[in-house]
């Protein structure tokens, strides 16, 4: 478990004076509220105030800040407004973090206070329902049911295991709580299924580049349709999860054609599906559209890295495994942790996102990545399914980490000529921790490659 500060540290500056500044753009009525903060800021800091006055002044205006937002004509919601300033702001989170499911984040936003029968915005009733509006992740009240962790208080560090569950402990102040990111329950993530440019890279790897011609070539990657049997392996994958869960709470989507078409002839009940930029497919930059003759004559060298290094290899002006994983992988289960915890997910995306986003989940090693590259056993083939989930298959008990997994994929029966779905066997993994003992292991299984340097 690691502990970090949130403003200052995670995030460049002071978000709820940033939310603050932000919402005075859409009501400006809000900006009698910073002299009277500015005051009690300038008593603490001469001294002429506690830090408890200057706790329970700030909280005052910060009350009536959110009540006098909640109550604008010129603001949806408090939520929604929150919302749209992370996407404006969030940004500013530091590129040195990226979100573990076990990290616990301390904030120090002050307690709401509201008198019995007083009108008070979700916002502020958020925190008593232990969810921190303003920073859209999940808190966790410092409770036993969720195990030790450490949270910031008053009176320095409390272990929260010491935290009862009584109705009085419920009162904890806000900056006693720390915030948890986590995870969707459940995490279905589809391949598309066979796609028209699938047809033209698998007949080109036999030797056929016939349907490379010239009004192929200049086909914008994003365009591309589903074969036939795309729209059959579909429909399979399809049936398939509506057998295993018949509503989501989260429909996502690559907005690329084929996967736009996937997730239609997939036919979920009920589905609201929104379109991601994120999950669209790994750039394969100048040599999207060419031949591997014209690639190995054309860019030699690039040619040998695809072969010896496929993680980090990097297509000419496109993207690597290795890019794909820590960038946008990491973004959308950012935004999953902040949006769609404890939720069930379903998104319909691209093979090599799959593999990026299998070695980030699964805090896969280089060397076993490359294994599961390599080996047929772990191919991502069209319409694949591979669900992530929190719960135990076993048990079902759920844990603060997705820990199983298991895969799913239409199968051609050449008896009956249907498709029908193979289904592996749940599978367990955990983040994987070496000893420095490990790690001379792994280093000693690579040969050294200038000898005369290597010593003795």
């Amino acid at each position: 478990m690691r502990v970090f500060d949130f403003d200052g540290t995670i995030y460049d500056g002071e978000s709820l004076f940033d939310l603050y500044l932000y919402s005075a753009r859409h009501d400006p009525k809000v900006f009698r509220y910073i002299a009277p903060v500015l005051r009690y800021a300038v008593k603490y800091k001469l001294g002429r105030a506690t830090l408890e006055q200057m706790e329970y002044g700030v909280g005052k205006m910060t009350e009536g800040y959110l009540t006098e937002l909640s109550r604008s004509k010129r603001v949806a919601s408090v939520e929604q407004l929150v919302d749209d300033f992370w996407d404006r702001y969030y940004a500013r989170i530091k590129p040195w973090y990226q979100p573990e499911s076990d990290d616990v984040i301390l904030t120090a936003s002050f307690e709401l206070q509201h008198q019995q029968g007083q009108e008070v915005p979700r916002a502020v009733r958020s925190g008593r329902r232990r969810r921190r509006v303003l920073h859209r992740l999940e808190v966790r009240p410092a409770d036993d049911r969720h195990g030790p962790a450490c949270v910031h208080g008053q009176g320095g560090h409390h272990n929260a295991g010491q935290v009862g569950n009584s109705r009085k402990q419920h009162n904890v102040t806000n900056n006693e709580r720390g915030i948890h990111m986590s995870m969707p329950l459940d995490l279905y993530v589809i391949r598309h299924g066979e796609s028209e440019a699938n047809v033209i890279v698998q007949a080109g790897e036999q030797g056929d580049n016939s349907l490379y011609t010239q009004d192929n070539v200049t086909v914008p990657d994003r365009s591309w349709r589903l074969t036939a049997t795309g729209r059959k392996q579909a429909d399979c994958i399809g049936r398939w999860l509506v057998s295993q869960q018949q509503l989501f709470d989260r429909y996502m989507v690559s907005p690329y054609v084929r996967t736009r078409e996937t997730a239609a002839t997939m036919a979920l009940p009920k589905a609201k599906w929104e379109e991601n930029r994120v999950l669209r497919e790994r750039s394969w930059g100048e040599i999207n559209t060419i031949t591997k003759d014209e690639f190995k004559n054309n860019y030699a060298r690039n040619w040998n890295f695809k072969n010896t290094d496929p993680l980090y290899w990097r297509p000419p002006a496109g993207e690597s495994i290795a890019d794909v994983a820590e960038d946008r992988v990491h973004n959308i289960l950012t935004s999953l942790s902040r949006k769609s915890d404890s939720e069930s997910v379903v998104m319909v995306t691209h093979g090599d996102f799959m593999l990026a986003l299998m070695l980030t989940i699964e805090d896969l090693a280089d060397e076993e990545f490359l294994h599961r590259a390599d080996s047929d056993d772990w191919k991502i083939t069209n319409c694949t399914c591979l669900h992530y989930t929190r719960r135990d298959p076993e048990t079902g008990r759920t844990s603060k980490r997705v820990r199983w997994e298991q895969t799913a994929r239409p199968v051609l029966d050449e008896t009956t000529g249907r498709w029908e779905v193979k289904v592996e066997p749940w599978r367990e993994f955990k983040r994987p921790y070496l000893s420095n003992g490990d790690l001379v292991d792994v280093v000693q299984a690579v040969d050294p490659h200038l000898l005369e340097y290597y010593g003795k």
